[in-house]
């Protein structure tokens, strides 16, 4: 863990003892029909006073960014660096797409990750304007899946073809 004093007073107790500290999180995220438990490097927010700690704005970009690594998309900055590097304005980099301005206002906000075929068309224009990106390394991933009990008992019972 890391520690950076920080002038911000504390939103819980009020005083001026918050610092920001970088914390190995585990979450979990819900991918479809199973639950993933994803690891990151993540800022949250220490009071030393009233010792809450919050994971602030930074920390959820963080587990943002780690969520895209998993699903293999391309994090906001990613998208953002792509458009920016070809010198478009988000309604230019849109038209360029075939997509929507609020389209890419989402996922260079981190609204929403964009699905696998846009993704696609994104790594493919980054590609074809050969502008070179720079992915972020202070976020490294770790992911587990958690076996349930009930998925345990449904794999032991699954048979590629039933015997009839």
């Amino acid at each position: 863990m890391t520690n950076n004093v920080n002038k911000d007073t504390c939103i819980v107790c009020g005083a001026a003892a918050v610092e920001i500290q970088t914390m190995t999180q585990q979450f979990a995220y819900a991918d479809k029909n199973r639950d993933v438990l994803l690891t990151a490097d993540v800022p949250v927010e220490h009071c030393h006073e009233c010792g809450e700690i919050l994971l602030g704005v930074q920390g959820q970009i963080a587990q943002h960014e780690a969520v895209c690594s998993y699903l293999g998309r391309l994090s906001p900055a990613e998208i953002k660096e792509i458009r920016t590097g070809m010198k478009l304005s988000q309604l230019a980099f849109a038209e360029r797409i075939n997509a929507g301005v609020a389209s890419v206002k989402r996922w260079e906000t981190g609204m929403v990750i964009q699905n696998a075929s846009m993704d696609r068309i994104l790594r493919q224009v980054n590609d074809e304007a050969d502008i070179p990106m720079q992915r972020r390394a202070r976020i490294t991933p770790v992911f587990r899946t958690e076996i349930k009990p009930h998925m345990l008992a449904a794999s032991k019972l699954f048979q590629l073809r039933p015997s009839g």
